[in-house]
């Protein structure tokens, strides 16, 4: 249940970056049979706006088309909010995959949550959907905070179950990118 994505940098957008590998480890799901142009959307998700902030393109196999679609709407805000900001770098795919939804078939709300006042919101927003609350080790709390780390899981588990919500975490090197 691991993803790996390695990357590489060309001019100066490689002093963003302290690690040339993201990875991505899923507990409490099977991630088997999950496409490439699917699994590649965190790595994406986690460097896309730094790309676009300093003109740097991103080259992949293979990409989800709603995904992508999601991606331009997306730059269209971020150069709306921060116009001195020339947004010039792109993601090029090889090849657009259009995934088809199975509507009504494992469909679930899923929210990030980190315990802040956004995540709080988010659940709050979706509280009838009954959604999955996934919390990212290694966003926030780098991994090497074990301790840490097993403190707020504690104070997660507790929040989950008092609001009847399945907790997953996800374990990636976010930070230390």
């Amino acid at each position: 249940n691991r993803v790996d994505v390695d990357f590489e940098c060309k001019g100066l957008i490689g002093k963003f970056f302290r690690s040339k590998k993201f990875f991505a480890v899923y507990s409490g799901c099977n991630i088997e049979h999950v496409p490439e142009h699917i699994l590649v959307i965190p790595f994406l998700s986690t460097v896309y706006s730094l790309a676009w902030a300093n003109r740097a393109d991103i080259y992949v196999p293979c990409i989800d088309q709603t995904f992508l679609a999601a991606l331009k709407k997306n730059k269209a805000v971020f150069q709306k909010y921060y116009p001195t900001i020339p947004f010039r770098g792109n993601i090029i795919p090889e090849k657009t995959v259009n995934t088809q939804s199975q509507e009504g078939k494992n469909k679930k709300a899923m929210v990030l949550f980190s315990g802040g006042i956004d995540s709080m919101s988010t659940f709050v927003s979706h509280y009838k959907e009954k959604p999955i609350v996934v919390s990212v080790f290694g966003a926030d709390i780098t991994l090497d905070k074990q301790e840490e780390w097993a403190t707020k899981t504690k104070d997660f588990k507790k929040f989950t179950a008092k609001n009847k919500a399945e907790f997953r975490v996800i374990q990636s090197n976010f930070y230390d990118m």
